[in-house]
């Protein structure tokens, strides 16, 4: 079951959500202001909910737009595969970083290939990524089922 999120997420949440956007869970950001919200602000918002167990994220950060993006703002062709590794292993990092910090599972999907450097790098960093939105809930269901049977038996242990 999906959580409502709390008032205090939802007003930290508001200036990050575009009009287009909603706050509902499944919450859709559409875009942000500042892509790199996605990997730090947000998640480290949401998993810090009172109300919420876990994160399920879609990842969708293709080399190829990164590249494009890149090129875009002038930076030298020669510099971009260094570039693109540095910001994709930081996000990595970030994220993994922010599971240990809450103590709460954060499950990833996407539709792009595994040896895409992005998902390499998410993996690489224990952030796990499975190939579908279905396959990424059921796993998230299973950890939930586990952690009701762990608190059940540490309760009839006592």
């Amino acid at each position: 079951m999906l959580t409502k999120l709390s008032r205090p997420t939802r007003e930290k949440l508001s200036p990050l959500v575009p009009a287009t956007g909603s706050m509902n869970n499944p919450i859709d950001l559409t875009f942000s202001k500042n892509p790199l919200d996605y990997f730090t602000v947000i998640p480290d918002m949401l998993l810090e909910e009172s109300n919420a167990d876990g994160l399920l994220a879609y990842f969708l950060a293709p080399g190829q737009s990164i590249r494009r993006t890149m090129e875009g703002m002038g930076i030298a062709p020669d510099q971009i595969p260094q570039l693109t590794e540095k910001l994709f292993d930081d996000q990595g990092k970030s994220l993994a970083g922010l599971m240990a910090k809450h103590q709460k599972p954060l499950i990833g999907y996407t539709f792009q290939s595994h040896e895409e450097l992005y998902v390499q790098k998410l993996l690489r960093h224990g952030v796990p990524v499975l190939p579908s939105p279905e396959r990424a809930a059921r796993a998230m269901a299973a950890l939930v089922c586990y952690a009701r049977l762990v608190d059940k038996i540490k309760s009839n242990a006592i």
